[in-house]
């Protein structure tokens, strides 16, 4: 032999050495897959029609549409597979792909005549699944090489958008398990036909929520995308919210109640969005994207102090902070003679601002460079869960009649800053509270930080027309947690309005005759007012307004010209709408999660739910009439 053949045939034995090498190590990542007790099937839907909406200006959507690859979801309680297909899939542009393994459904064969394997990964083929194959039909499946045989169906939604969602891990444990933890990711969105209407990086994805989040195996999410979007004509803004209505069976008690605002005028609600929602290739099911309560130019159009405020330091200024607290005494007559062995009993019975030291900011303040009075966004909440969350929030306060609030924004108060906007909700809840205030006076004086009136009134602290038309949509849905917790309030500039303001609502899926058992005074009748003072901490504030006249007939006004024509004439074509909409969707959705919805002690099956729904709304709205025709 040469020694040319010799280098020819060196040369093929290193070749062949490095394939071996090569089959080796891909056999050995891929060993879960190859030898998995699942069947490792994917399904590619491809998008070779779909087309970018051109009436949109989006970012980092390019020139291309990518496929969509989906994994199969196990029933453990069923032992059946299922594929969960997005609305605008077409069957025959649906291939699937395993690995190593023939995929056999009754007896036919779906890969047998593919050809090529798949060029990144030599053990995935691929062959459209056809139309020949029946939705919602149990399908016969047998793994070929390991002669396994399993039960798959195939479920499809309609009507809907799609979200896919992935995220930097390439899991979603880490993100269940805490709603400290965050993480990076990307999103990509389509309409009813398929076609990209935006795509973008997401800044973060993080679990949010309290019993929603802790309660349910369906997680609620907060993202944040990367560039300002407008998306479904929620106002251009960055963050979204991804609501997963898990208590709720029918999904749709959080959009009926912000339709409901909507129709009652309340200020800044934006309607969401249903979709299907896909994170990591499994479908995760059905979710309620919407804007979250926040201040922006096109969401709570007030004064964004927060953003002016971060003009006068810089993250390092900021991460070094100390904690600003002032801590008092609470009076004595308010004082709670009940023992309290929660958390922080320190802070138990005390008047509380809390804040960081950012002199910076408050030298600004003093020097008239930065307006002291506005904007705030604030969240009021049960003592319990106050004191739990108190370390985690940086600019939080209470008022001398144990009110507790958060401050959302600025989220990073400086001690001039929780010092005013504590004075003034304390100023405006001592006004409400004290019967003799007087609604006509205006002869002011100086007193302390605040500029007060002799003759002031709790009118000119609140802004009683958006306090009714809020208490309203809590009475009318008879919401547990209505004014008690999720219940926001903002205040802007003195220049613009030196009232406070109630914003919209937030976290309906436990009203309207859906309810935990421990709620049955609630849920036992579509009778009766609640005054929302049925929570075990109610909020002090709405028993005391509606026994104030003024109150009471703009309450009265309003429910009869604007709630009665959604209550009685509106709702029956919303909720016929609702069912041509989400039938599908909430058909998979009930597979997805049927363990989250048997801790819901009402539910049976979703007719059910609609009727038991429908009922509720129907009686509640003849009671109230009635009510508040007197």
């Amino acid at each position: 032999m040469g020694l040319n053949m010799k280098r020819v045939v060196a040369k093929v034995c290193m070749i062949v050495i490095g394939l071996c090498i090569l089959g080796s190590i891909i056999v050995y990542e891929n060993r879960e897959k190859l030898w998995s007790k699942h069947p490792q099937l994917f399904f590619v839907i491809e998008n070779g029609d779909a087309t970018i909406d051109s009436g949109l200006e989006q970012r980092n959507i390019g020139s291309g549409i990518c496929d969509e690859t989906l994994s199969l979801w196990y029933s453990e309680v069923e032992d059946i597979y299922y594929l969960f297909l997005p609305s605008y899939a077409k069957l025959e542009h649906v291939k699937v792909a395993s690995y190593s393994e023939k995929w056999l459904v009754d007896k036919v064969d779906l890969q047998a005549s593919l050809g090529k394997n798949n060029e990144k990964n030599p053990f995935l083929e691929k062959r459209t699944i056809g139309n020949d194959i029946p939705l919602h039909t149990t399908l016969h499946c047998k793994r070929e090489h390991t002669s396994d045989t399993y039960q798959m169906i195939i479920m499809q939604s309609a009507n809907l958008p799609t979200m896919y969602m992935e995220t930097a891990s390439g899991s979603l444990e880490d993100l269940q398990s805490s709603k400290e933890h965050s993480e990076s990711g990307t999103a990509r969105l389509y309409d009813v036909q398929g076609n990209l209407v935006h795509q973008d990086a997401l800044n973060s994805i993080k679990g949010r929520g309290n019993t929603s989040f802790n309660g349910y195996n369906k997680k609620p999410w907060n993202i944040s995308f990367d560039a300002p979007c407008n998306l479904f004509d929620m106002g251009t803004d960055t963050k979204y919210v991804l609501m997963a209505n898990a208590s709720d069976p029918t999904l749709i008690r959080n959009d009926y109640v912000r339709r409901l605002e909507q129709a009652l005028q309340v200020p800044y609600v934006h309607i969401g969005q249903f979709l299907d929602l896909y994170v990591n290739g499994e479908y995760q099911g059905n979710y309620y994207l919407c804007s979250p309560i926040n201040i922006g130019d096109e969401r709570i159009a007030i004064t964004d102090l927060e953003k002016q405020s971060e003009m006068f330091y810089d993250q390092n200024m900021l991460e070094s902070a100390d904690i600003y607290e002032h801590i008092q005494d609470m009076p004595v007559e308010n004082w709670d003679k009940e023992p309290y062995d929660g958390p922080k009993p320190e802070l138990h019975n005390k008047v509380v601002r809390k804040g960081l030291q950012l002199e910076s900011l408050d030298q600004a303040i003093e020097a008239g460079e930065l307006d002291v009075t506005g904007g705030y966004l604030l969240e009021r909440d049960y003592e319990q869960r106050y004191m739990v969350e108190y370390d985690q929030n940086a600019s939080s306060f209470t008022t001398k009649n144990g009110e507790c609030f958060r401050v959302k924004s600025p989220a990073d108060c400086s001690a001039a800053q929780i010092e005013y906007i504590g004075t003034f909700v304390e100023k405006a809840e001592e006004l409400l509270l004290n019967d003799s205030g007087n609604k006509n006076g205006n002869a002011k004086t100086t007193t302390g930080d605040m500029t007060q009136n002799n003759d002031e009134s709790y009118l000119d602290y609140i802004d009683i027309d958006c306090f009714a038309k809020r208490y309203l949509a809590e009475e009318i849905s008879k919401n547990y947690d209505g004014g008690v917790s999720s219940t926001y309030f903002y205040k802007d500039i003195d220049a613009n309005d030196k009232r406070l303001h109630m914003a919209p609502g937030w976290d309906y899926d436990m009203c309207l005759g859906n309810y935990v058992w421990w709620m049955e005074d609630l849920a036992e009748s579509p009778e009766g007012l609640t005054r929302l003072s049925k929570h075990s901490t109610p909020c002090l504030w709405f028993t005391v307004l509606y026994d104030k006249p003024e109150y009471y007939e703009k309450v009265v006004t309003y429910f009869k010209q604007y709630a009665e024509p959604f209550l009685f004439r509106e709702t029956k074509e919303l909720i016929s709408w609702y069912r041509d909409t989400l039938d599908a969707s909430i058909s998979m959705n009930h597979v997805r999660w049927s363990e989250d919805l048997c801790e819901n002690v009402y539910y049976k099956n979703v007719d059910d739910s609609y009727r038991i729904f429908e009922e509720f709304v129907e009686r509640r709205a003849v009671f109230l009439k009635e009510e508040w025709s007197r």
